[in-house]
C-alpha cells in the first residue's frame, strides 16, 4: 500500500507567565510555561525539558518583540 507524507502547519497555543528582571534583588527574567495546546489538546505534560526550553526561548522573543512595540 503506498503512503504519502504531508506537512500540515497547525497553530499551537502557548500560555506563559513572564517575570521581569529585578536589579535590586539580582533576579533574572524568567518565563514559566503554563499551557501548550494543539487542536485543543494539552501537550505540556508530554513535552521533554529540551522542547520546553525551546518554547521558553520563543516566549522570550515574543516578550522582546512586544516590548519594542511592534504590533501588527
Amino acid at each position: 500500500m503506498p503512503t504519502l507524507r504531508t506537512h500540515i502547519e497547525a497553530e499551537q497555543w502557548i500560555e506563559y507567565d513572564y517575570d521581569p528582571p529585578c536589579p535590586e534583588t539580582d533576579h533574572n527574567a524568567a518565563i514559566t510555561i503554563c499551557s501548550v495546546t494543539l487542536h485543543g489538546v494539552e501537550l505540556l505534560p508530554a513535552l521533554s525539558r529540551r522542547i520546553i526550553d525551546e518554547l521558553e526561548a520563543l516566549c522570550f522573543e515574543d516578550v522582546a518583540y512586544k516590548a519594542e512595540d511592534h504590533r501588527y
